[in-house]
């Protein structure tokens, strides 16, 4: 995604550069404007995923407890910390500050999970 996000916008700035009208910007061809794209198409990678899992959870037969559909979207999506999930939906956290973590209470012990077999 991100090669294929590279390469459209040289290809508009080259477009751009040699326009029988006049050299000229191009548009949607800043650093910024790149990483929205890339973000935008993951996102809408990642909800299709989600989308086909719920349905496939919904509708195909009884699978072994570590093969259904919901198991692997989380070992793959939501286990890497490429997205969470939220009370408003799926969220990606790729090239983006991470989720917020809440305070920890003094007196308790916190164990965070870095890396999962």
């Amino acid at each position: 995604v991100t090669l294929l996000k590279l390469h459209q916008a040289r290809n508009r700035v080259h477009m751009a550069y040699h326009d029988p009208k006049g050299a000229r910007d191009a548009r949607l061809s800043k650093p910024k404007d790149i990483l929205r794209a890339i973000r935008l198409r993951v996102t809408q990678m990642v909800q299709y995923e989600r989308t086909k899992t719920t349905h496939a959870a919904k509708c195909e037969p009884k699978a072994a407890p570590r093969q259904k559909a919901w198991h692997r979207f989380n070992s793959h999506w939501l286990t890497t910390g490429i997205a969470t999930l939220t009370k408003g939906g799926l969220r990606l956290n790729l090239l983006s500050a991470p989720p917020p973590i809440p305070p920890v209470p003094p007196g308790t012990i916190l164990i965070r999970v870095a890396a999962s077999l």
